[in-house]
């Protein structure tokens, strides 16, 4: 559980960055 609440707080920042990085590529692709 312990490694669990760290995965948490950092999968947390990557989905966030994750997420930046699709929409940048959508915007690339259709240009929004």
């Amino acid at each position: 559980t312990r490694t669990r609440k760290k995965e948490k707080g950092k999968s947390q920042e990557d989905a966030r960055k994750e997420y930046i990085a699709l929409v940048e590529e959508l915007k690339g692709k259709y240009g929004v």
